[in-house]
């Protein structure tokens, strides 16, 4: 039979039923189309993608909206995560496929639902006014030992969960596995896992949740060969060098403060009468023409610092001269 090309612009009836697929007599026939996935028909008779997205996967976990906040995460250039914060937990998926549950993150109801979030490469930053700054971040999980190739998949050592798809990479001993195209060590890849001891490899979760463009792969190297998955989940606490300072105090005009010696790491600053407080540690010292970090609190009276700009003396210095604030940021200050 001959090739043809069918060309039709008219779309203004929609997507069929499967009663009218041999009704060609009709006019709305010519007028409709078998499969309208994802998209909407407009009266001038095209046919235009749906407004929104997939449907991916149905969350659970949460009674109203208000217990929720849900973000996408663009991983590096590597994938985008979908990422469901959950009072005392947050779920992560890749392709619309639950990969990892993080818990106990001592996040409340409220916490969640006034949550700010930016995304700084690899870690996704949230923070809020109860709590201080906290990273999501990825690393590796442990090696799995690739133990040979059958049937273009990879056969592993340890077990694995079936069904998920993971960004992942090849270490070897030897020469890696030969494939078409040839992966390349420190290349991160996707695996599915077709069984909980198969995993098939794909250059992009996209194609992996397609199953397109598969590699074939046609041995297990030489050496040990090792497939490193990265999906091993934290939320952490944010550790900054340099907390932002301020003068919560301002009562000082009448103490004097001395500098055991005009620079160095751990240098004693003395107060002439009581000022100091542990919630000072990390503040700053700055007066004399020196700027100091104040790293250690030891009394009321006496403080340690790293002086980052040298004094010029060790003469005492007027509190009316001097700026001597804590941290901006604190389980205390909030």
């Amino acid at each position: 039979m001959a090739y043809q090309l069918w060309s039709q612009d008219n779309f203004s009836k929609g997507e069929l039923s499967p009663f009218m697929y041999a009704r060609v007599s009709v006019q709305q026939y010519y007028s409709g189309m078998k499969t309208a996935q994802n998209v909407l028909t407009f009266p001038t008779g095209a046919a235009g993608k749906r407004f929104g997205t997939l449907y991916q996967a149905t969350l659970t976990g949460f009674t109203t909206a208000q217990e929720i906040f849900f973000e996408t995460f663009q991983y590096a250039n590597e994938a985008v995560y979908q990422l469901l914060f959950k009072p005392d937990k947050i779920d992560i998926f890749l392709e619309g496929i639950l990969v990892k549950t993080v818990t106990s993150t001592g996040l409340n109801a409220t916490d969640v639902f006034n949550l700010d979030s930016t995304v700084l490469g690899t870690h996704f930053r949230i923070t809020g006014q109860s709590f201080a700054p906290k990273d999501l971040v990825r690393t590796a999980n442990a090696g799995n030992v690739i133990s040979s190739v059958s049937g273009g998949v990879w056969n592993m050592t340890t077990a694995i969960t079936a069904g998920l798809i993971l960004p992942l990479q090849v270490t070897t001993s030897g020469a890696l596995p030969t494939t078409i195209p040839q992966i390349v060590a420190g290349v991160t890849y996707f695996g599915l896992h077709l069984t909980t001891s198969t995993i098939a490899l794909y250059p992009t979760s996209q194609d992996a949740k397609n199953r397109t463009n598969a590699f074939t792969l046609v041995d297990n190297g030489s050496g040990t060969n090792t497939v490193i998955e990265f999906n091993t989940w934290n939320l952490v606490t944010v550790t900054f060098k340099n907390l932002p300072i301020y003068d919560f105090d301002d009562g000082y005009d009448g103490i004097t403060f001395t500098p055991a010696a005009v620079s160095g790491a751990s240098i004693d600053l003395n107060a002439s009468s009581p000022i100091f407080t542990a919630a000072m540690a990390g503040g700053a010292f700055i007066g004399g023409g020196g700027v100091a970090r104040i790293i250690q609190f030891s009394s009321n009276v006496v403080v340690q610092m790293a002086i980052l700009v040298p004094f010029d003396s060790t003469v005492p210095l007027r509190g009316t001269n001097v700026l001597l604030a804590e941290p901006a940021w604190s389980n205390a200050r909030g």
